[in-house]
């Protein structure tokens, strides 16, 4: 007989049944996170979806669609001048942001003084103040220096960022510190060191920080309503505010404006993110 023979029946192993029950179980606990997902997506993009079926109503033919709205609005003279003013203060604002955050970050991250950790401490302290509270000193320290009824406003609030120093900050932490010695007995100065060995490895939070200093610039409505008002100087006037005089005019044409000014924002976000999630890959495979 052979020993494959003798071996009982009873003897193998049977795989257990799981109950219904918990197959069940497993089942919505499974989906549920993912239906959780699939229903703030919906809720989320169903305002813009609902915005851009409206861009594309007629507001007196009978037609089904049309892009008249679109044209009507790009050969409108203040809307040309409001995305000009709306794009030299986010592109200034970004760079100075990115330029400044790089710069005290690396104080922060690779010096040791005095007062270190309580400046810190305050800097993130800035991060918890709504920007509504301080709206309006911050508007009579503007006009105190003369720059209450300009762009230039605009731009010398944004000149740093707490939420830019903070992760530049937290990023170059994790920077070796023996890459900076090294450079600097090649012979390589501080502002070198920063350009050429900080700032490339430091993309992906500059990617971060270069869709939030943009966005949060493009997006800016309640400080230029209170420089410029609704009847100062319109010749002034960023998009949130020509967005925003619109009340009360067509929902379609409304509408395109709205879409109009999505538009820059997004590019940013898709243009950045590519470089984000790139050098995250080359992170994670070097680790």
């Amino acid at each position: 007989m052979t020993a494959s023979a003798s071996v009982s029946p009873t003897s193998r192993r049977v795989a257990p049944v799981r109950p219904p029950r918990r197959r069940l179980w497993r089942l919505v606990t499974g989906a549920a996170p993912h239906a959780l997902l699939l229903t703030f997506s919906v809720a989320t993009l169903a305002p813009f979806a609902w915005t851009l079926a409206q861009s594309f109503m007629p507001r007196l033919s009978d037609v089904a669609w049309t892009t008249h709205n679109y044209t009507a609005t790009l050969s409108y003279q203040p809307f040309a001048a409001a995305f000009l003013n709306s794009l030299l203060v986010a592109g200034s604002v970004t760079i100075a942001a990115m330029l400044t955050s790089t710069l005290v970050g690396f104080v922060f991250a690779k010096y040791r003084f005095r007062a270190r950790e309580p400046l810190f401490i305050a800097l993130i302290a800035c991060l918890m103040i709504p920007s509504s509270v301080i709206a309006l000193p911050l508007y009579v320290n503007l006009v105190g220096l003369g720059l209450g009824r300009s762009l230039g406003a605009l731009i010398v609030v944004g000149l740093w960022s707490p939420f830019g120093i903070f992760t530049l900050r937290q990023f170059m932490e994790g920077i070796p510190a023996e890459l900076l010695d090294a450079a600097r007995i090649d012979g390589a100065s501080e502002w070198r060191i920063v350009a050429r060995v900080l700032a490339p490895m430091c993309t992906p939070a500059l990617a971060v920080l270069a869709v939030y200093a943009f966005m949060q610039s493009w997006d800016n409505f309640l400080l230029p309503t209170i420089l410029f008002g609704w009847t100062l100087q319109p010749q002034n006037w960023t998009l949130p505010l020509l967005a925003a005089s619109g009340v009360g005019v067509a929902t379609p044409l409304v509408s395109a404006v709205v879409v109009l000014m999505t538009l820059p924002a997004l590019i940013i976000f898709v243009v950045a993110m590519r470089y984000f999630i790139r050098d995250i890959a080359v992170i994670s495979m070097q680790n």
